[in-house]
């Protein structure tokens, strides 16, 4: 925590990280406002099934208090080293609750495009709800713990194994997502099938959003790796700064994909749209 004070409030890293964050954490805090007030406002009272709306809920709002809590830690120049650990934990946590929220996220996606021929994937399938419920439980335990014990040996190994678990799940669901609708498609052209029925559409929108958010995890995970890596080395130093800006960009990434991928998302913003334009055209012809 130290060495996270003495670099924290250089001040030309600091005035390069307000200009470069500043725009990036309101444009991601306005959009994802948006998205709260879409999953409790949806378009045409459509209803949110869960888990995808806890997910969702998840998601977004872990989004939101990370980007207050660091927004505040960096502009509070004169807090108490005792406040801003307690800024950084939450963060922190927050942090961690968004990136675990997107991974079981395309985990749910892949146990409703793909079918389960075994019993232990039809199991899941009729079981999925409680099935994320739990795993949400877990992983907030999980924090829990990763941000109270302070036996560091048993943390470390506990947060590499979780760090490799959600990197599996990640890339395992996605890809075989992928693989199933290639070979779906490719079955439906081979027999001069439509390609154009609305569960198809849907399926390749929620995969492609699926493997950009894969993309970006992959991305992620490798920093987070390097990152890390570099701390128990002492190979290098890399700022709270530069940690804080790119995860700043992973998180805008996913908050627009978010937006590509859900249609209660997409359909209330066509709404304001609509809305708007219907206003604008009024107000000038008065």
């Amino acid at each position: 925590m130290n060495t996270f004070k003495t670099t924290f409030f250089t001040e030309k890293n600091y005035l390069t990280w307000a200009l470069v964050n500043g725009p990036v954490g309101v444009i991601n805090f306005i959009i994802n406002a948006f998205y709260i007030f879409c999953i409790v406002c949806p378009h045409c009272r459509e209803r949110i099934k869960q888990p995808l709306k806890i997910l969702l809920g998840s998601l977004v709002v872990s989004t939101i208090v990370y980007l207050l809590t660091v927004f505040k830690m960096f502009l509070s120049e004169k807090t108490a080293d005792r406040i801003t650990e307690v800024y950084l934990v939450i963060a922190l946590g927050c942090l961690s609750s968004s990136v675990s929220s997107s991974v079981w996220l395309n985990f749910f996606y892949y146990t409703q495009i793909v079918p389960a021929h075994r019993a232990i994937f039809i199991w899941f399938k009729k079981n999925i709800k409680p099935i994320i419920f739990c795993i949400l439980l877990l992983e907030n335990i999980y924090e829990l713990l990763n941000q109270t014990v302070d036996i560091y040996a048993i943390m470390v190994i506990i947060k590499k194994d979780h760090f490799y678990l959600s990197f599996v799940v990640m890339m395992t669901s996605s890809c075989i997502t992928v693989v199933y609708l290639g070979m779906h498609i490719w079955r439906r052209v081979i027999n001069e099938q439509s390609l154009s029925s609305a569960r198809l559409s849907s399926q390749l929108r929620v995969t492609i959003t699926g493997v950009i958010q894969g993309l970006l995890y992959f991305s992620y995970a490798v920093w987070h790796e390097y990152v890390f890596t570099s701390q128990q080395n002492l190979s290098a130093f890399i700022s709270s700064y530069v940690r804080s800006t790119v995860v700043s960009f992973y998180m805008l990434g996913t908050t627009f994909n978010l937006g590509a991928g859900q249609s209660v998302f997409r359909q209330r913003a066509a709404d304001m749209w609509s809305r708007a334009g219907r206003w604008f055209n009024s107000w000038q012809q008065k």
